[in-house]
């Protein structure tokens, strides 16, 4: 698994069809969605979210 960075937040986008169990921040994430997680500097507390990104289709 490997976390970018984007604008201050660790994202991780399940690029599988499958379901992902991420142990370690206790997050199943669907396929197609994207883990982000943000902290404030100097703070030991964590805000994830997760969202899926919208598919855009060309007619």
């Amino acid at each position: 698994m490997r976390f970018e960075y984007v604008a201050g937040r660790a994202l991780y986008t399940n690029s599988s069809r499958y379901t992902e169990n991420i142990d370690s921040l206790g997050v199943i994430l669907q396929g197609g969605y994207t883990l982000a997680v943000y902290w404030v500097p100097g703070e030991t507390g964590y805000t994830m979210e997760v969202f899926r990104r919208k598919q855009r289709a060309c007619a």
